[in-house]
């Protein structure tokens, strides 16, 4: 059996690890006739990878910004300069950007071929959003009319919590409508996005084709999965896929995370459905003190109808037989906690059903929190 685990998670993957998409064809086919794209779907759904993965097959230089956890305008002002120093082709260039943009980013070098911008704002909105517009033209300016390149804005939702977002995505949009190049952006945070996407309010209103990521059917990933298990010399049973895909809530992410702990098990030759239990069980237990934190940290509804979605499922909450199974009486406070948990992002909508978004924390509550 071979060492190296064949079943990756938590990173970008491309190539052989990359379980294709029905979606590929046609976000390839975007990217590459320079048209501006969104794609918009739970976490650990694949985006990332997809992103990295149109662009190597469109043989395009690609731009990654990452926005997760941004803080402010010169947070996003730095992760832009920072992407597209990470570009070899543009690395020469990257005195020349911090000339552009002036006395409030320096760049300091690191390791061989690699350099790290420093912003210093503070001086007030305006001036933060004349260097946020300084970055984007720098960036305009760098590229110019190249067709080769693409530029990915991922966790884009992210934007909105920061100082001044409606003022940032108007500068982003003015900047970008007038660029040769494509964009990118990616996201997990549905009602958010939408809002930025689709709202007539928004500067970003109609201005990018949109692709829905959710999760990779199973008659496509499945096939790929067994292939990897049955190299390294395991046979994995129907029933065990079946519980697989159901303590996993079908989110390939998930999937490949369960998989690698099967595969660290070192089971020999088959695996049924108690490997499965106890690979499940393993994963639970790493994260079951994070999992009495969040409850903790929920006000009392919240966290009954975060247990009651695990047990019972999402779909018509507001029936009589879902409140009945649930305990509940008040349709409007099912729908006001079940709101806020979307907004925490630790429930997510699929196919018109709530479900919890960690669907090991799902299996966690199943089996901490009784419910009559």
């Amino acid at each position: 059996m071979p060492d190296r685990n064949p079943f990756v998670f938590a990173k970008v993957v491309g190539g052989r690890e990359f379980c294709n998409r029905v979606e590929m064809a046609a976000i390839q086919k975007r990217i590459e006739s320079g048209q501006s794209i969104a794609l918009i779907g739970p976490r650990r759904t694949g985006k990332t990878s997809a992103i990295h993965e149109a662009s190597k097959r469109a043989k395009m230089n690609l731009v990654y910004v990452d926005l997760l956890a941004v803080k402010d305008l010169a947070d996003i002002v730095k992760r832009i300069l920072d992407a597209m120093a990470a570009s070899k082709p543009l690395m020469s260039k990257v005195m020349d950007i911090a000339k552009q943009i002036g006395p409030s980013v320096s760049v300091s070098s690191g390791m061989v071929d690699e350099f790290k911008f420093n912003v210093s704002l503070g001086l007030g909105p305006n001036e933060e959003m004349d260097t946020l517009e300084k970055a984007l033209r720098a960036l305009g300016a760098v590229l110019g009319k190249r067709k080769d390149y693409v530029i990915a804005f991922d966790e884009f939702q992210e934007i909105m919590a920061i100082e001044g977002n409606e003022q940032a995505l108007a500068a982003l949009r003015s900047r970008i409508q007038f660029m040769s190049q494509p964009f990118v952006f990616s996201g997990s945070v549905r009602h958010q996005l939408n809002w930025i996407f689709r709202d007539m309010q928004s500067p970003f209103y109609n201005s990018v084709t949109i692709f829905d990521i959710n999760p990779i059917p199973r008659d496509r990933l499945e096939p790929f999965l067994i292939r990897r298990f049955e190299k390294s010399g395991l046979q994995v049973t129907p029933e065990a896929w079946d519980l697989i895909w159901k303590s996993t809530d079908g989110i390939s992410g998930n999937i490949q995370q369960l998989c690698a702990a099967i595969y660290d098990f070192g089971f020999r030759k088959h695996v049924a459905e108690k490997q499965v239990e106890l690979a499940l069980q393993s994963l639970i237990d790493q994260q079951s003190s994070s999992y009495a934190d969040i409850m903790r940290n929920l006000p009392t509804h919240q966290a009954k109808i975060l247990a009651a979605l695990a047990h019972h499922g999402g779909r018509e909450i507001t029936g009589k037989q879902w409140m009945r199974n649930a305990g509940q009486t008040n349709a409007s406070s099912v729908k006001k906690s079940v709101t806020a948990l979307v907004k925490k992002e630790l429930v997510w909508i699929h196919e018109k059903t709530y479900r919890v978004t960690d669907s090991f924390m799902g299996a966690w509550l199943r089996m901490n929190y009784a419910q009559r």
